[in-house]
C-alpha cells in the first residue's frame, strides 16, 4: 500500500474503476494491516464505481421503497431474452452490453448511426422495447443508476477518492463531476498507485 492510498483510505472512500482492482487493493490492504501486527482494523472503505452506485442506491430504497426496482444482471439478460426479436435470442448478451454502452457514453436510441445498419435498426427496437417495458414496471437496471439524482443524496461529504480512472466513461466522468460541484471532495489517483497492489498479488 502507497502512501497516497493509505491517506485514502484513512480519509475518506476509495473508488475503482473495475472490480479486479478493488479486490486486489482490499487484499493489499489486510496484509499492510496484518504486516503492523494488528490482529483487527475496520474494513477498507473501497467499492468501484459500478458497486458504489448499487450500494448508493440500496441505501436510497430503503428510505424510499417505492422507487423503481433495480434489476440484477440475471434478472436484465432474461428480460432482454424475453423481448427478443424472433430468432435473435443468441444475441440477447450482446444485445444488453450494447443497452450497457448507450448509457454508458449517453447515446440515444435515437442516434443516426443506429439507423445506418439493419443490425442497428433492430437493436434500436429492441432497446425501445426493453425500455417501455422497465418503465412500466418500475424497473431499472444498473447501466441507468447514474441517471438516479437520488443517488447523490446518500454520498455524504466525506473525500472521495478515485483510483485508475484515466478514461472513465462519459456517464462515469460527469457523475463524479456532479459529485464535485455538490460540494464533495473528488480527487483522483493515477493507476500507477496500484503498482503495491499488483506487486503483492504476483507475489
Amino acid at each position: 500500500i502507497t502512501p497516497a492510498l493509505e491517506r485514502a483510505l484513512e480519509q475518506g472512500l476509495l473508488l475503482t474503476s473495475n472490480d479486479r482492482l478493488r479486490r486486489d487493493l482490499i487484499r493489499s490492504f489486510d496484509l499492510h494491516q496484518q504486516g503492523r501486527g494488528l490482529r483487527a482494523w475496520p474494513s477498507a472503505r473501497v467499492y468501484s464505481l459500478q458497486g458504489w452506485w448499487n450500494h448508493l442506491y440500496q441505501a436510497a430504497l430503503v428510505d424510499d421503497p417505492l422507487l423503481p426496482v433495480l434489476l440484477s444482471q440475471e434478472q436484465a439478460y432474461l428480460l432482454m431474452r424475453e423481448l427478443a426479436p424472433a430468432g435473435q435470442q443468441h444475441l440477447s448478451h450482446q444485445a444488453l452490453q450494447a443497452w450497457e454502452q448507450l448509457h454508458q457514453w449517453h447515446i440515444s436510441r435515437n442516434d443516426d448511426s443506429l439507423s445506418v445498419t439493419e443490425n442497428g435498426r433492430m437493436f434500436a427496437a429492441w432497446a425501445a422495447r426493453f425500455a417501455r417495458t422497465l418503465d412500466s414496471a418500475r424497473q431499472i437496471t444498473s447501466a441507468q443508476l447514474p441517471q438516479q439524482s437520488v443517488l447523490l443524496e446518500h454520498v455524504g461529504t466525506r473525500p472521495v477518492f478515485c483510483l485508475a480512472f484515466e478514461n472513465p466513461t462519459a456517464a462515469a466522468r460527469d457523475w463524479l463531476a456532479r459529485l464535485h460541484q455538490l460540494g464533495t471532495p473528488v480527487e483522483m489517483l493515477q493507476s500507477n498507485q496500484t503498482k503495491a497492489a499488483e506487486t503483492r498479488r504476483s507475489g
